[in-house]
């Protein structure tokens, strides 16, 4: 075994130890190549980790405006709210709107007129429309024989707000009766006031079902004045009205709607 290693038995011993691997020179090669490996995987995880945190801020990003808008669209908890046919378009917005000034009027206030009549006909043309029986059942009223069909098919139903709407403007009507009920008869009264008593409880009812937390303060208008005048600066979450009233246009059918007696309770 020592013989080997004779330079008669192996040559040039020198040369030959020349051409062997040097034990130092073969752990740093194996080292650079470990090193390179250890950094190749560091930048690889590196840009994963950077991705996953991008993913993670769009998706928290994402998350939060939705959370906001939602809570803008939907401000209020609809949990146990019966289903609506109008339901999905409804959005809200901030309305700073106030009625302290009692001379100033909108189209629709104030002393009566051609345009203000013609202005509240179009605010209440879609006043009626007509609910398919799916929509009937879906919104959980009680399907009975004596639902009023109309000729463009389907039951008469109109929104709520709808309702109410036609309320104030009877009230507007009884408010101005010179106008609108010049021939009054005695019977009529009788019938318009138990109609308005009507409608009075159901704007008191549809008011305290939304109560409005808006708060009003009072001030002297004049040193003179025996009562103080109202002010408000603040702003209220409201329905967006020009997407509901694009619905109850779409949907409307006429205000003096034609029934169809074959369906249901005859009339």
């Amino acid at each position: 075994m020592i013989a080997l290693y004779l330079p008669s038995k192996c040559g040039n011993w020198k040369e030959n130890e020349e051409r062997l691997p040097f034990p130092g020179n073969f752990n740093e090669a194996r080292l650079r190549r470990e090193q390179k490996h250890s950094i190749t995987k560091a930048i690889v995880w590196t840009r994963l980790y950077l991705v996953l945190l991008h993913v993670l801020t769009i998706g928290l990003l994402w998350v939060l405006y939705h959370s906001v808008k939602f809570e803008m669209t939907h401000p209020m908890s609809t949990i146990g709210r019966t289903w609506s046919p109008a339901q999905h378009i409804i959005e809200y917005e901030l309305n700073g709107k106030h009625t302290t000034n009692h001379s100033h009027y909108s189209k629709y206030s104030g002393p009566p007129s051609d345009e203000q009549d013609e202005a509240w006909d179009d605010l209440l043309r879609p006043v009626y429309f007509n609910a398919s029986l799916e929509e009937v059942v879906k919104s959980e009223e009680t399907v009975r024989d004596d639902m009023v069909a109309v000729v463009e098919g389907g039951y008469l139903a109109n929104l709520a707000v709808y309702h109410e709407l036609h309320c104030v403007r009877q009230l507007r009507f009884w408010l101005y009766k010179d106008r609108y009920y010049p021939d009054l008869t005695d019977a009529g009264d009788k019938y318009q006031r138990n109609h308005l008593d009507h409608c009075l409880e159901t704007l008191r009812l549809s008011i305290m079902c939304n109560a409005n937390t808006a708060l009003y303060t009072f001030y002297w208008e004049d040193a003179t004045d025996l009562q103080p005048s109202t002010k408000s600066n603040s702003r209220s979450v409201c329905v967006k009205w020009e997407p509901l009233e694009k619905w109850a246009y779409n949907r409307k059918i006429s205000t003096s709607p034609k029934f169809n007696k074959t369906l249901g309770f005859t009339i």
